[in-house]
C-alpha cells in the first residue's frame, strides 16, 4: 500500500505550547491535514484532534483522548 508523508506537530503540554514535530504517513487519499489521528507515531498513542498549523511548518495536534477507537494507525 502506498502512502504519502506528511508533517505534524503534537502539542504535548498545552500550558507550555511545547510541539513535538514528526513526519508521519497517510494514505494518499487522505486529505492534506486530516482531522483526526489515531495512534499516528509510536511514540503518541490514542486519538489526536487537528487544532491548527500548516503543511510548511506541520498540523498542530492535540491529544483528543488517551485510547484510541482502534489500535492501527488511522487519519481521518
Amino acid at each position: 500500500m502506498a502512502s504519502r508523508s506528511i508533517r505534524v506537530a503534537f502539542r504535548t503540554d498545552a500550558l507550555n505550547d511545547e510541539l513535538e514535530t514528526h513526519d508521519i504517513d497517510v494514505a494518499p487519499e487522505a486529505e492534506d491535514a486530516p482531522r483526526i489521528l489515531e495512534n499516528p507515531h509510536v511514540d503518541f498513542p490514542g486519538r489526536w484532534a487537528l487544532v491548527g498549523g500548516d503543511a510548511a511548518t506541520g498540523w498542530i495536534y492535540e491529544r483528543d483522548r488517551e485510547l484510541a477507537d482502534t489500535n492501527d494507525t488511522v487519519a481521518l
